[in-house]
């Protein structure tokens, strides 16, 4: 099981495993929270959630539809190819019969990556706003469950410390990778590079274990994010 805590000194937040009494941040004392029903707390809204409309009660089934038609449309096109896949290979279309049919693969690619990135923005968007409001519940009441269920699936909150690198060969920089043992002339040549998302997953380890981040990061924030899973059938 897994709790959230907001230190009252420097206001970050952080999932950890045990509730800490010093914070991994600025080392300061974090207070024990009152229970929720002794004290009220203010929720403060980040700006992702703010002007959003409130969905029509039926949305959930319409999706449903508009996805059954994107799978009928999936079947339609990848069945085109498939079946014109041989003509191509066999070298039966004309140089221009190939331009034309290449031509519109890059219009269909386009088509498809653009929506894409579209449904990914909102699940991303969705998994933000689940996460935030879990973890702002648990920081007010421990006992909240870190998990939401819906119909077709079921989230958990993924919270990952996004931290800023500083600029390289600076003091701050040698301080990083001092922590991560990799020699000053080594570093010094800038032949090694940190991997971004590797030293995200190590620091938010590092913080649900309640341990120390390294120092030399620049501006640290908390990046909200859903974990989605299929609810099985009963």
């Amino acid at each position: 099981m897994k709790i959230a805590q907001r230190c009252p000194n420097c206001k970050e937040v952080f999932v950890v495993k045990m509730r800490l009494d010093v914070c991994p941040f600025c080392g300061k004392v974090c207070p024990k929270i009152a229970k929720a029903s002794d004290s009220v707390t203010e929720r403060r809204t980040p700006k992702i959630l703010d002007d959003l409309f409130e969905p029509s009660a039926d949305v959930i089934k319409e999706f449903v539809d508009v996805r059954d038609q994107v799978q009928l449309l999936y079947n339609l096109v990848y069945g085109f190819l498939s079946k014109n896949n041989e003509p191509i290979k066999a070298k039966r279309l004309s140089s221009g019969e190939l331009c034309d049919f290449g031509y519109i693969c890059r219009e269909l690619e386009n088509v498809f990556d653009e929506l894409r990135k579209e449904v990914k923005a909102r699940k991303e968007l969705c998994g933000q706003i689940i996460a935030y409001q879990l973890i702002t519940a648990s920081v007010a009441d421990p006992t909240t469950k870190l998990k939401v269920q819906g119909q077709f699936a079921s989230g958990t909150p993924d919270v990952k410390m996004q931290m800023e690198l500083p600029k390289k060969f600076t003091e701050e920089y040698y301080k990083i990778t001092d922590h991560f043992g990799i020699p000053r002339k080594i570093a010094e040549t800038g032949i090694l590079r940190l991997d971004w998302k590797a030293v995200t997953e190590h620091c938010t380890k590092l913080l649900q274990d309640g341990k120390q981040i390294p120092q030399g990061f620049g501006k640290k924030y908390p990046k909200y994010a859903t974990v989605y899973r299929k609810r099985s059938k009963k």
